[in-house]
């Protein structure tokens, strides 16, 4: 028989029950781990095909602590702060596709309406988890519509300018594509390819259009940011859409080109120009135009190796909660596309975006960032940052004095590309980060010399050594262009020229290696001169590793040297 105080406190408790209503399902969430690092939101539905995820980055170390979607960005943000140790909390995944706008209220966008019910998606389905709609200050004195869908509001803990952790979306509507992306993640970070491919950085680029004075400035600071700001190791190759360059194929293989660095595999692979939520830019040349890439050549993408981190510093390519999907989110879905995307979800601006770029380049290759989460934090943080004595950011800042708009402020446009800019992929994504080979080597010496190279590698394997012209320059003369010509063998001459333009090594060769000290002795050939670099790659079984020196090489005095060709006086960027 139950006591008197029993029955007493079950009716207490049913009372409780009657006047509270039903327990929240949210109510679990209320209290994370106070050691939790990272966040996931995820709708029930999408929770099986994630669990490969889950398990991969808990044997990692990761402690994650898994949210349900809200209906809106107001009650998700809520939910994030509540569970937020922000002593801990390093990353929010957001897995799930994004509710569109036209659900929140009656603003449309133009470009949403054209392709209203592209996909059959009601935008009421259980696999979405919202996007937040930020009021749009600067891009709107270029048409862009009033509000920009971010992510970056999540990111943002405490209401002050800055966002404080790491985030990335997931977009995917199905299990199966959410399938599709975990496993790109997951053999990304535990490839044993050692192959080239880690130290490739592919760039294609459109031409701007802001005008003569406009464009010359942004051409040439970006091929100086390429020169400076990706160390001299890397592998750069440029595709650019100006015929006068020596770095544009024929212009109507010029799409064909931009796909094949896609799919040849990288560390990055960069587009640089105008863009539109399903398609990039066009190429013109003469009377005729020819498209770049759009949602039409997503078949064409393959890339089974070295799968690279696509950023496109571009408007529209990111635009993620518009009806039908776009090209970073197709691109994301591929089984063989990019591991990642990086893009702008609305109208972006050179300059804001040409900061931003600069600083991602940065936390990649000079801070040495683990995760690719980190690298975008850390960007958009220091972005908001004052140019004191940075060069980089000065020539851009310079830059926006022609070409921003007279009714924002450089800062205006800086933070407004924060919340501009989404990751399209997972912030916890590992960047393969080589070791460090030291080299010993003259710093000057003549054409025709054999020199004594010194290298010591952390780790054996096969070793590629190769001779190259420094960036801004060509390791073959190129006449400019003065007019576009159509006939087979102008074009096939553009084909040449964008190979050899893309080829700066004057020689290479092999060897293996073993740990430690390694000594050789290089004959320079005699078509190297000027400024050089020495490129090691160290391809070993569990490992890579790479590095440079600097060599300047001239002719013997008796000889005149001709003038060395500059890709920055030929167009190229």
């Amino acid at each position: 028989m139950k006591s008197p105080f029993r029955r007493a406190w079950t009716a207490i408790l049913l009372g409780l029950a009657l006047v509270l209503g039903p327990v929240s399902t949210h109510a679990a969430e209320l209290t994370a781990s106070p050691s939790a690092d990272t966040l996931v939101v995820c709708p029930q539905m999408l929770r099986p095909a994630l669990e490969p995820w889950l398990r991969f980055r808990k044997q990692q170390g990761h402690v994650i602590e898994i949210l349900d979607t809200r209906p809106d960005s107001r009650q998700l943000r809520q939910a994030i702060r509540g569970q937020a140790n922000r002593k801990t909390l390093r990353a929010i995944v957001l897995v799930g596709d994004a509710v569109p706008e036209r659900f929140h209220d009656e603003v449309v966008l133009d470009a949403a309406e054209q392709r209203r019910g592209v996909d059959g998606v009601d935008g009421k389905g259980p696999a979405f988890v919202p996007a937040h709609f930020a009021a749009a200050k600067v891009n709107v004195h270029f048409g862009g519509p009033p509000r920009l869908a971010t992510d970056n509001w999540y990111a943002n803990l405490d209401d002050d300018p800055l966002p404080d952790v790491a985030v990335g979306r997931l977009s995917v509507k199905t299990p199966a594509q959410l399938e599709t992306v975990v496993e790109k993640i997951i053999a990304y970070e535990t490839s044993s390819d050692f192959s080239a491919w880690r130290r490739r950085v592919h760039v294609v680029a459109g031409v701007g259009g802001f005008g003569a004075l406009a464009d010359s400035l942004i051409e040439g600071s970006t091929k100086w940011l390429l020169t400076s700001a990706i160390p001299p190791q890397y592998r750069v190759t440029m595709t650019y859409g100006n015929w006068r360059s020596p770095y544009c194929p024929p212009p109507s293989r010029f799409g064909d080109h931009a796909i094949g660095r896609l799919n040849q595999g990288s560390l990055l692979w960069v587009y640089i120009g105008h863009g539109l939520p399903r398609q990039l830019d066009y190429v013109v040349a003469g009377d005729r135009s020819y498209p770049i890439f759009d949602v039409g050549d997503l078949d064409r993408v393959s890339c089974p190796h070295g799968a690279p981190i696509a950023a496109f510093l571009s408007c529209y390519a990111g635009a993620f909660d518009l009806d039908g999907d776009c090209l970073g989110e197709e691109l994301l879905r591929r089984p063989a596309g990019p591991v990642a995307v990086i893009a702008s979800s609305r109208v972006a601006l050179p300059y804001g975006l040409g900061v931003l770029g600069t600083e991602m380049l940065s936390q990649t290759f000079d801070a040495r960032c683990e995760t690719l989460g980190e690298v975008v934090l850390k960007a958009k943080r220091r972005s908001l940052r004052t140019a004191s004595f940075d060069m980089r950011r000065r020539t851009l800042d310079t830059i926006a004095q022609a070409i921003s708009p007279v009714e924002a402020t450089p800062e205006e446009e800086r933070r407004e590309h924060v919340d501009l800019v989404n990751l399209l992929g997972d912030p916890l994504l590992r960047i393969p980060q080589a070791k460090k080979i030291e080299l010993d080597l003259p710093r000057r010496a003549i054409v025709g010399d054999t020199i004594t190279v010194r290298l010591e590698s952390p780790i054996a394997g096969e070793a590629t050594v190769e001779l190259v012209a420094r960036r801004d320059r060509l390791r073959v003369p190129f006449t400019p262009r003065q007019r576009f010509e159509a006939t087979p063998a102008a074009l096939a001459s553009y084909e040449e020229t964008y190979r050899q333009a893309n080829q700066p090594a004057y020689t290479r060769r092999s060897a293996l290696v073993e740990p430690g000290l390694t000594e050789f002795e290089l004959t320079l050939p005699e078509e190297a001169h000027g400024s050089c670099h020495l490129q090691v790659y160290v391809r070993g079984e569990q490992d890579f590793a790479m590095g440079s020196a600097d060599i300047s090489i001239r002719r013997p005095l008796q000889e005149k040297a001709p003038a060395a060709p500059d890709a920055a006086a030929d167009g190229a960027n």
